[in-house]
């Protein structure tokens, strides 16, 4: 997640005659995260160092929904007919639609949702969520629900950033109240920001810019040997957080953390894949993935080096873990970037030396690790 440029609030754009007969909601979105620094694990304090790829930030628009639920969760209505306005950077829109229609019949004035027929309450709390990029349509469970019925295949070729087939799949949510005062009949509320978070993790191989092997040598290719097939759209805390940014950025378990998690790895995995190196840089994505259950199963990274010189390929099989700082083996989580900088390279010794960076708050740091 990158920096926050907050876009700026529009009207929707219905016709003059219509306007007063909505209750209209306008809603920023973003797919950066808040960089506050502080000592806690949520996504509400998560700073990577690392912007993010116009391909990270883009959402089809065609894909988008919003859905709304009450407090609990369940499902309501979704909103329609909204417009779409960037803001003045990639990571950034605004959307203002129709969510409720307005009933003055027997001289009271009502909102009932423009599809479902609910009634609107002005002093009651609803979940704006929204869903960006998934395979899914629309879905009327509730939240909890949807967490393990909401998922996204995963073919790499499908997620090239150079030629993308698919785009990122994203969520996120919040929680509001609508102002149903007279005043604002027809009228836009912005009700805030919803921070989307990535459903997919990034590794990112390339040549460490103060050490010797990027004078050397050529990145060909990395590849992984164990990934799920399949994701999950959304985080298991889907149900139980008032925002995006309340979500725990681990397994909370697995962190002895209370409340909520980000961690909704998908059950089956497959054979890894391999990606070449553009400009001697790799950049794929994966699904969370469960990398502590079945050490037979552990992901591990192979790397391909060619010598500029030589011409002499080296091939660094399984050569790189998932590990913190401590040498633990991690779980592949979603929204994370996963960066492995090649320092050197000892080609006598059959030796590689990188350095790795988790971009996380609860396992962050920066390590040596030699194959």
């Amino acid at each position: 997640m990158a920096a926050l440029a907050l876009a700026a609030c529009t009207k929707v754009q219905v016709e003059e005659a219509d306007r007063g007969d909505y209750l209209v909601v306008s809603l920023d979105i973003a797919t950066g995260g808040a960089s506050t620094k502080a000592d806690t694990d949520t996504w509400g304090d998560y700073s990577p160092s690392e912007a993010a790829i116009a391909y990270e930030n883009t959402i089809d628009r065609s894909s988008l929904q919003v859905l709304v639920y009450d407090a609990n969760g369940n499902y309501i209505d979704r909103i329609e007919d909204f417009t779409w306005t960037q803001g003045s950077d990639t990571e950034t829109y605004t959307l203002s639609g129709k969510l409720a229609k307005r009933d003055t019949t027997g001289g009271t004035t009502k909102y009932y949702t423009t599809n479902s027929g609910i009634e609107i309450s002005g002093s009651t709390s609803y979940k704006l969520a929204v869903y960006a990029n998934c395979d899914a349509v629309l879905n009327t469970a509730s939240l909890a629900d949807a967490t393990s019925s909401l998922s996204y295949d995963f073919k790499a070729s499908d997620f090239d950033y150079t030629a993308p087939v698919k785009y990122l799949p994203m969520w996120g949510v919040l929680k509001t109240e609508f102002d149903l005062s007279d005043e604002m009949a027809g009228e836009s509320q912005n009700v805030g920001t919803i921070y989307l978070l990535r459903a997919v993790a990034k590794v990112h191989v390339y040549f460490l810019s103060t050490g010797t092997a990027k004078n050397f040598y050529d990145l060909g290719s990395a590849s992984i040997n164990y990934n799920n097939s399949k994701g999950y759209c959304m985080p298991l805390a889907a149900a139980s957080v008032d925002a995006t940014t309340d979500i725990y950025t681990e397994d909370a378990a697995a962190s002895g953390l209370a409340g909520g998690y980000s961690f909704n790895p998908y059950a089956a995995s497959a054979t890894g894949f391999a990606t070449d190196a553009i400009n001697n840089e790799v950049i794929f994505y994966l699904p969370e993935y469960d990398n502590l259950s079945d050490a037979t199963k552990a992901s591990l990274l192979s790397i391909k080096l060619t010598n500029k010189s030589t011409g002499n390929v080296l091939n660094f099989d399984d050569a790189v873990e998932f590990i913190n700082a401590d040498g633990d083996k991690v779980n592949i989580i979603r929204n994370h970037v996963y960066n492995i900088a090649i320092n050197s390279v000892a080609e006598g010794e059959d030796h590689l030396r990188f350095k790795v960076t988790i971009e996380d708050l609860t396992l962050e740091g920066e390590y040596y690790y030699e194959y």
